[in-house]
């Protein structure tokens, strides 16, 4: 092999190793979405999780008894009663929740809990399902807010008044200092603000 030859293939080796030692840096210290598309975490999700976001609930059920999990975590930290907030996935939840899954769990990156989710994602069957079923109306997620919080930040009315029927505490505040009147009113939610109102909020 002449010189030219072999300082080419040097030169490709290197840019294997530099290449192959970005990638590792890049699913070390970037932003979980960013890490995503170089590693998918779903790939070492179990059975359990898989049926949640597949919505086949006779693979849940099934994975319920052969693993015993119910209480089972994905890839990105999420338990198994997130995963199915964040599927959308109403049936899951009410599997989950008979089968006796803690309801208060939270993701192990964001602290999202199922409730607060469901919450600030309008999913009012979900919420009162969680609610129905003992899920801590009060419990904080993400940002250290309570679902009253984000479901008065995005104006889920319904979700606020599921929250108001149960004895959720009205004088939470986001980590501003701001109520959840105010919070709905700054994001002219006015019909909300009126619910909180109605039911001795201020």
């Amino acid at each position: 092999m002449g010189i030219m030859q072999r300082t080419r293939a040097r030169v490709a080796a290197l840019t294997v190793a530099l290449t192959a030692g970005l990638v590792f840096a890049l699913a070390s210290f970037t932003s979980p979405a960013v890490a995503q598309g170089i590693f998918d975490e779903t790939m070492f999700d179990s059975d359990l999780i898989k049926a949640i976001r597949s919505a086949d609930d006779e693979a849940l059920r099934g994975a319920i008894i052969s693993d015993g999990n119910i209480n089972d975590r994905s890839g990105s930290g999420s338990p198994a009663i997130v995963v199915a907030v964040e599927s959308r996935n109403l049936s899951a939840v009410q599997i989950l929740a008979e089968a006796g899954a803690r309801l208060n769990n939270e993701n192990r990156r964001t602290d999202a809990t199922a409730l607060t989710l469901a919450a600030e994602m309008g999913e009012t069957a979900i919420a009162r399902v969680l609610l129905d079923f003992g899920a801590d109306p009060d419990e904080t997620g993400t940002g250290a807010e309570p679902a009253l919080i984000k479901a008065a930040r995005n104006g889920h009315g319904n979700i606020v008044q599921a929250l108001i029927d149960a004895d959720a505490d009205l004088e939470v505040t986001d980590l501003s200092g701001a109520t959840a009147v105010e919070i709905a009113e700054q994001n002219r939610h006015y019909d909300v603000a009126q619910v909180l109102r109605d039911a001795g909020a201020y």
